[in-house]
């Protein structure tokens, strides 16, 4: 359910080692620290653009996810796209860490429930 979600890494290892590591473990794009706030919302505008076009010319690769999975989901989109609209005070991104502290535990407790069914 998960498999199309863009996967943002971000870390203090700042070496060419660390980064290929990342991307070729899944990452689809790599900031690491320090960054500035304009970096961090030009790459989630990217990988929000590039799962929009994405979108348009390949089949879902879920027809229909349940409810339990689709919820955490919308959840994680909405943030991201909160974040990618700008404005962004300390505030907002604290309520944006919880958000999606809380969709990832929600969805690990689904795919966990799933599993052992």
């Amino acid at each position: 359910a998960t498999a199309a979600m863009p996967v943002l890494l971000i870390t203090g290892r700042d070496t060419y080692e660390s980064m290929q590591q990342g991307m070729v473990g899944g990452a689809d794009d790599y900031l690491p620290k320090p960054f500035t706030a304009a970096e961090l919302f030009a790459s989630v505008d990217h990988q929000l653009s590039r799962q929009a076009a994405r979108r348009l010319t390949m089949p879902p690769l879920v027809p229909k996810l349940s409810a339990e999975l689709q919820m955490p989901l919308d959840d994680i989109t909405a943030v991201a796209e909160q974040l990618a609209a700008g404005g962004v005070t300390v505030e907002v991104l604290a309520e944006c860490s919880r958000r999606l502290r809380q969709a990832a535990n929600e969805l690990q407790l689904q795919l966990t429930a799933r599993r052992e069914k």
